[in-house]
């Protein structure tokens, strides 16, 4: 399944990623944990066990936070 995956600062690339595979996955696939990232798909932020779409567009935010 192709997927539009961005980091929320550039233009995403097309991916390709197995049926069914859902956010915590592919954040899983990219070494990332959801404790840093915020994930936003198709302009909404997404559950984890949000199970992706052909064309679905994904970003994956990093979160800045400090003191």
């Amino acid at each position: 399944m192709r997927v539009k995956l961005g980091n929320g600062i550039t233009a995403g690339l097309q991916e390709d990623f197995p049926k069914g595979c859902t956010v915590a996955q592919v954040m899983g696939l990219k070494g990332l944990n959801g404790t840093t990232v915020i994930a936003v798909l198709n302009g909404a932020v997404a559950h984890p066990d949000t199970a992706l779409k052909e064309g679905d567009e994904l970003e994956l935010v990093g979160v800045i936070y400090g003191g």
